[in-house]
């Protein structure tokens, strides 16, 4: 949604490891293996993707957003390292915030285009599972690692690598958060409000 508003190219971790797990290299394969456990992905591994990703950007100097990256301190102090060898420095550290109970009802209801990989939630976006994707019409599926073995994994890493974060960026002046309950537009909203001045500004070239 970032993206389609404000036109900054952008990208996922899980995108970005699913197109690798996709192209069925034997990295791919060891991917697929750990996230499918619930299990994150290696610091190297994932870094040395995102670096791939800045690297192919038509317009490297220009505003980018990343989602889900980084996770852990390691990827952060990557990510910093990264930036300061494009005199990019990170403008804004964005944390999505909801409650353990609506995290579990969006991943139970959530469903992934198998076309163009949207992802919709049921109650949301879609009213049932047999719906068609909302954005291309093709056929929505379920994630098999959309389950509550694999979120109660991941929470748990979450609170003892990822959570250190929070205070990691709030120290620098660089956190800000969002209560993502309320419905999209309405937390779109309060991101854009986010996003513009002074940051967006601080993109424009």
């Amino acid at each position: 949604m970032i993206e389609s508003t404000f036109g900054f190219p952008s990208t996922s971790t899980g995108a970005i490891l699913r197109r690798e797990k996709e192209s069925g290299s034997e990295l791919g394969l060891r991917l697929h293996e750990l996230t499918s456990k619930g299990q994150f992905a290696p610091d190297d591994i994932v870094i040395a993707l995102a670096l791939n990703w800045l690297d192919a950007l038509a317009s490297p100097g220009d505003a980018f957003v990343f989602d889900g990256f980084p996770r852990t301190l390691n990827q952060a102090e990557a990510l910093d390292k990264i930036l300061e060898s494009r005199r990019l420095p990170l403008q804004l550290a964005l944390h999505l915030e909801l409650s353990r109970d609506e995290i579990e009802r969006r991943v139970t209801n959530r469903r992934v285009c198998s076309v163009c990989r949207y992802s919709a939630n049921i109650g949301w976006d879609i009213r049932s599972e047999d719906e068609p994707c909302p954005k291309c019409g093709g056929k929505l599926e379920h994630r098999a690692d959309d389950s509550l073995a694999v979120l109660e994994r991941r929470l748990e890493i979450y609170k003892n690598i990822t959570e250190p974060l929070l205070s990691f960026y709030d120290k620098r002046g660089l956190l800000a958060s969002v209560d993502v309950s309320i419905p999209k537009p309405k937390a779109m909203s309060q991101i854009a409000d986010i996003i513009r001045p002074p940051h967006l500004a601080m993109f424009d070239r």
